[in-house]
């Protein structure tokens, strides 16, 4: 997800340390305030929340597990406001998927609801979630006396980079009243695509979304961005404290109210320099490239007899494991072998997580500087591996 660093962006990183100004007011970044309010206009119109009808808003945060505990202080702060000042309602819960992030569970913790109270949504054999089993679950909690405080959906799974379905999820947090982020850190690059921009259908009706500009386009990190569905202004009330008189004079131009943070570096300048060089039409193109390119490693990998397709690709993410049928092997005991014996040659740096508590597989992203013809070389190395453990296993057998 992090791979290789484009030229320009690193003259972003440059320009933004030797300046080493604060994004917190505007007096002392006259010039890196409004690139910061340009390029969160620029997000906000793809997501359909700066509307002719409605205003949103957004802010630049340091990675997207932080736009998460954003989102559901947000939702908190919003939804129950006496919470700000008086603390936390112990009776709170939040939903998400089985394949959310675990930065949910960590901003549970901080935010004061705890991580017994995160409930996990199934998902169907995409990996998406079940509107059915978030209802019946709700329901469950409501019976229990809990109060739905948010709803949070994966745009780009880490895992299998699915997204869930936004549109059902809408109705439901209509209905039951609660908050509906959408955690796009992996898959909302989306939103500057042409071909793929469909898989968000539903996103301008959500409270709040999140977006990391610094996975895909080789921008050093961090380049996140946390956006909500509310007029501007709202941020200011829902994460601004009024104690900061002495740098923060009121003036509407400073984001330090807006944020959790007091020091603010300029990581807006990165994607801002990023999109005016190359352009957005070369930025949409390429994301479409990637994915057609996923699409074709998945072929690859289910015309052969020595390697299973785990799920077709929605995205970057290429889930596929030794096939069953090579050895009578533990797959798990396998693939852990295989990957870690390759990552120490130093050649071929790719990842494998747990379908169960039995079985693993292969986890390969494809980015800006994969090729296809990459991707065979290293599958014929994995399948090499693969026979040499197997055999020296059998031998010993």
């Amino acid at each position: 997800m992090f791979t290789g660093i484009n030229d320009i962006s690193i003259l972003a990183e440059i320009i933004a340390t030797f300046t080493n100004t604060t994004l917190a007011i505007h007096e002392a970044s006259p010039v890196a305030t409004p690139i910061e309010n340009t390029l969160i206009d620029e997000v906000l119109n793809r997501t359909g929340f700066n509307s002719s009808t409605k205003k949103g808003d957004g802010i630049m945060t340091p990675g997207g597990s932080y736009s998460n505990m954003m989102a559901l202080l947000a939702a908190r702060n919003y939804l129950f406001p006496k919470a700000k000042k008086e603390g936390v309602n112990t009776e709170l819960v939040v939903f998400t998927s089985e394949h959310a992030h675990y930065s949910v569970n960590k901003a549970a913790n901080i935010i004061g609801i705890g991580e017994d109270n995160v409930i996990l949504v199934k998902n169907d054999s995409q990996a998406k979630m079940l509107s059915h089993d978030l209802e019946e679950k709700i329901n469950y909690q409501l019976e229990l006396g809990k109060k739905p405080l948010c709803i949070l959906l994966n745009s780009g799974t880490t895992e299998f980079g699915s997204f869930d379905p936004i549109e059902p999820i809408v109705e439901i947090a209509e209905k039951y009243k609660t908050w509906l982020h959408v955690d796009g850190a992996w898959g909302g690059a989306v939103l500057f695509s042409k071909q793929n921009r469909y898989k968000l259908k539903g996103i301008e009706k959500v409270n709040s979304f999140n977006w990391d500009a610094h996975k895909i386009l080789g921008i050093p990190l961090y380049a996140s961005v946390f956006l909500i569905n509310k007029p501007k202004g709202v941020l200011q009330k829902l994460f601004g404290s009024g104690n900061g008189e002495y740098l923060l004079h009121g003036i509407d131009h400073d984001l330090g109210e807006k944020s959790l943070q007091c020091a603010r570096r300029n990581d807006a300048l990165k994607v801002w320099m990023l999109f005016k060089y190359y352009g957005l039409d070369y930025i949409e193109d390429s994301i479409d490239n990637l994915v057609s390119m996923s699409k074709s490693i998945a072929e690859i990998i289910k015309s052969s007899s020595e390697f299973d397709l785990i799920m077709e690709p929605e995205f970057l993410n290429i889930c596929f494991s030794i096939s069953k049928k090579s050895s009578k092997l533990n797959l798990k005991d396998l693939h852990t072998k295989v990957r870690n014996n390759l990552i120490n040659e130093g050649k071929y740096f790719f990842n494998y997580t747990a379908q169960n508590e039995n079985e693993t597989f292969f986890r390969y992203i494809v980015n800006m500087e994969s090729s296809v013809d990459d991707f065979n070389k290293m599958l014929n190395r994995i399948s090499i591996e693969s026979k040499r453990i197997i055999s020296a296993a059998e031998t010993l057998i």
